[in-house]
């Protein structure tokens, strides 16, 4: 079959690509911790902060307002040179923000929207330059598989954060879940940065060793 045949050589092209199978788990772990986030924050807003449907409108604009300034930003700026330092203090930021947002008292609800903003913004500045690494270190023609691999992989691992997070939440609530995972997504952090430390210099070539 096709497909399976071009998720082979999309994964024998990752293989090969030291950095990138680097960055790779820590991008599952953040996208398993991630994803159910914006899932919960009206559950957040509502039952700890004690907010109406305009609390929620609020701190779903700021979210996004967080993503689209992010990508303004990197579209001007261009990013770190040392992209997958970047991506570790990304999810660094994910997780701060996830930490204190679960961390605050239920009168805490405009520092929550600041927090949501920076959970906006991370998400950017995790992702896009860890994509700019594969346009920039894949062979122009096996690019679309690994990209195809990448993509099926985080979309495969988005729900299971969604399954785990629903029964979780209603026994231990939602703050602890978003305590908790801020902590989690830390370690991912710095996880993230012991793996990928070696290949701060790679820009246009994997690395071989």
């Amino acid at each position: 079959m096709s497909v399976l045949s071009d998720m082979k050589q999309g994964f024998i092209a990752m293989k090969a690509n030291k950095p990138l199978m680097a960055v790779f788990s820590p991008m599952l772990l953040m996208t398993i911790l991630y994803m159910p986030l914006g899932s919960l924050f009206p559950l957040l807003a509502r039952s700890h902060f004690m907010g109406e449907a305009w609390h929620n409108s609020i701190v779903e604009f700021v979210f996004a307002g967080g993503l689209l300034l992010s990508s303004l930003v990197i579209g001007v700026w261009g990013g770190m040179k040392r992209r997958f330092f970047m991506a570790s203090l990304a999810i660094g930021l994910m997780g701060l923000a996830t930490l204190i947002s679960g961390a605050l008292p239920t009168s805490g609800f405009w520092i929550f929207v600041i927090c949501c903003f920076f959970l906006g913004a991370s998400g950017t500045f995790m992702n896009v330059p860890v994509m700019a690494y594969v346009q920039e270190s894949i062979a122009p023609e096996m690019m679309g598989k690994v990209f195809s691999l990448l993509m099926t992989a985080m979309t495969l691992s988005m729900p299971i954060g969604l399954l785990v997070a629903g029964p979780v939440v209603e026994v231990i609530g939602v703050n602890t879940w978003f305590f908790w995972s801020g902590v989690a997504l830390i370690v991912n952090a710095v996880l993230c940065r012991i793996l990928t430390r070696r290949y701060d210099k790679v820009t246009m070539k994997p690395q071989v060793d």
